[in-house]
């Protein structure tokens, strides 16, 4: 426990592993990717197009599905 954590009496997590990094850099990047998706989809219901606009919905959906997994394995790869 560092000085700071024992003044506050907060727990300081460990870092990330590099495969933890890694983990959350994807979970990041899948984020923005569902953001796109769901931008892309409200365009093409303006549009009237609302094949694509359930398609987009749907990855982006599932984008954030990802998301969320990656995030929370990222935080299970800490050093010990």
């Amino acid at each position: 426990m560092n000085a700071h954590a024992r003044l506050t009496g907060t727990s300081v997590k460990p870092p990330l592993t590099e495969a933890g990094k890694a983990m959350l850099s994807l979970a990041k990047t899948l984020k923005r990717h569902a953001h796109a998706y769901k931008r892309e989809a409200l365009e093409y219901e303006v549009a009237g197009d609302l094949k694509r606009y359930r398609e987009c919905r749907s990855a982006s959906t599932e984008a954030w599905r990802k998301a969320r997994w990656y995030a929370f394995h990222a935080g299970l790869n800490r050093l010990p």
